[in-house]
């Protein structure tokens, strides 16, 4: 194993082993944009950030990230095995599709492009901030019930799940919740904190935690309402579908909201 300052340059190679390479210790914040080889782990420490969004990963190495005031920016399918979440921010700083897997509880942020994550990550229990990126979850995709996902305005956090999925995380913020795709995407999670709108192009998006009653919900496809709750709007030509048990949905006709939708 190896501890040194930090990483840098366009080009050359990084041959990890089966080892641990330490870097970051100086708090500097530098870009590094050549190969990580082989397996092993490369662990960053310190207060700088680290943009690895060039890198080329080969043989599936693990990231351990682990400075709490700095970051590590990546590319979402920058090749890694498994993204420790440690301590400090992963940033999934450009877009693709996460096929590494995420463990721990430490924060990460989604900045540019449309972050895909297409398979189970119970193991992450941290929060995923969306600041200037999207992300949807499909196939499988999921993260743990202890975590937690900003979704911030103008960004989307969309459902497009094979099969159909459930999802327990908790939903803040004010982007917009969308669903695609045929199946159902079932919320099961805290909504409380979500001041965004649903919007449902295809599929079913059934809703068993209650939202804010500001929120407003355009449906072409289908929504399941499964607990008491109000909504602000509802636009659409698609189905709302009230549960058959002791559930009551409250629609707001504020803002010259358009009811066209078929109740079941």
């Amino acid at each position: 194993n190896e501890t040194i300052g930090s990483i840098a340059g366009t080009a050359g190679t990084i041959n990890l082993g089966s080892s641990i390479l330490t870097a970051g210790g100086d708090n500097t914040s530098t870009t590094f944009s050549g190969t990580f080889g082989t397996t092993g782990t490369f662990t960053r420490v310190g207060t700088g950030t680290l943009t690895l969004t060039s890198a080329t990963v080969t043989n599936t190495p693990t990231l351990t990230n682990n400075g709490a005031l700095g970051t590590v920016e990546i590319a979402a399918d920058a090749g890694f095995g498994t993204i420790n979440f440690t301590a400090g921010t992963v940033d999934f700083a450009a877009g693709g599709t996460v096929s590494a897997v995420m463990a721990g509880a430490g924060p990460g942020r989604i900045s540019a492009g449309t972050t895909v994550i297409p398979i189970n990550q119970s193991g992450y229990s941290g929060t995923l901030t969306q600041t200037a990126g999207n992300l949807s979850f499909s196939a499988t995709g999921n993260l743990g019930g202890g975590a937690t996902v900003i979704t911030n305005s103008p960004q989307t956090l969309n459902f497009d799940p094979t099969p159909s999925n459930s999802y327990a995380f908790t939903i803040t913020g004010d982007g917009e919740i969308t669903k695609t795709g045929g199946n159902t995407a079932t919320l099961t999670g805290n909504l409380l904190g979500y001041l965004g709108d649903f919007t449902v192009t295809a599929g079913i998006l059934q809703l068993d935690s209650v939202p804010p009653a500001t929120a407003t919900a355009a449906v072409a496809g289908q929504l399941n309402v499964n607990a008491t709750m109000t909504l602000a709007g509802l636009t659409g030509t698609g189905t709302v579908d009230v549960a058959n048990t002791p559930v009551t949905l409250t629609f707001n006709p504020t803002g010259g909201v358009t009811v066209s939708n078929v109740f079941t």
